[in-house]
């Protein structure tokens, strides 16, 4: 983890916040202090000169600055706060990641059950559009789309509405979303399997999304370690 790196070493890190606004940036911190529960202390990343905004709970991408991929972690902030005026993030680590692939947006493996939505329009025998609203279940989720597996076909370019209890109160949110492609499965119940990409109406909506990923992978990496 990161205690066996010394004190100084310069990681790279990303937040909900920073990929949804800036993608492709790395910010910069260094590692101050290794505290004996394993938690770490960070100098707290500057952006244009300026401290850039990471808040308690947000959740850390991290991988050492010169050596990109080897080691990645993913990481939860406990507190930011200001000592003597340089500012810092005390980061309590969930574990190392291995990636099979690189990619900016965290893909996380989760049965979620949610509904799916079609609206299609009418056809040569029916002047009404058809509306079809069925169960599905997530195959995984990241912050620009999912797989989900699904009753109905659907095909590439189709527009979809999915709702899923991504809420603390497990309420239904509705997303839509562009049908990328759609491959039968053996499964009897749910017979297709459908890749969808995200239709954000506002940014706050990819933000919500992407912080809901990184926790559950957050989540998922706490169990593992038990």
């Amino acid at each position: 983890m990161l205690r066996a790196f010394p004190i100084g070493t310069e990681f790279f890190v990303k937040t909900a916040r920073s990929i949804e606004r800036h993608p492709h940036l790395n910010l910069s911190v260094l590692l101050e202090t290794v505290l004996p529960d394993d938690n770490v202390l960070f100098r707290a990343p500057m952006y244009n000169d300026r401290l850039y905004p990471i808040g308690s709970n947000e959740m850390l991408f991290v991988h050492r600055a010169d050596q990109e991929g080897r080691y990645d972690f993913l990481c939860r902030v406990i507190e930011a706060f200001d000592e003597d005026g340089l500012p810092l993030l005390l980061v309590q680590p969930a574990s190392e990641i291995a990636y099979s692939q690189r990619r900016d947006y965290i893909r996380v493996k989760k049965n979620i059950k949610g509904r799916l939505g079609i609206e299609r329009p009418a056809g040569p025998r029916d002047n009404r559009p058809q509306t079809i609203e069925t169960e599905c279940v997530t195959y995984d989720i990241s912050g620009s789309g999912l797989c989900i597996y699904a009753q109905e076909p659907c095909e590439p370019d189709e527009t979809i509405t999915i709702r899923l209890p991504l809420d603390p109160d497990k309420a239904l949110r509705a997303y839509d979303a562009i049908v990328m492609w759609c491959r039968p499965t053996d499964r009897d119940d749910f017979k297709h399997l459908l890749g969808l990409r995200f239709q954000f109406g506002n940014n706050q909506e990819r933000e919500d999304l992407i912080s809901f990923v990184l926790q559950l992978q957050f989540e998922q990496r706490r169990a593992e370690n038990r």
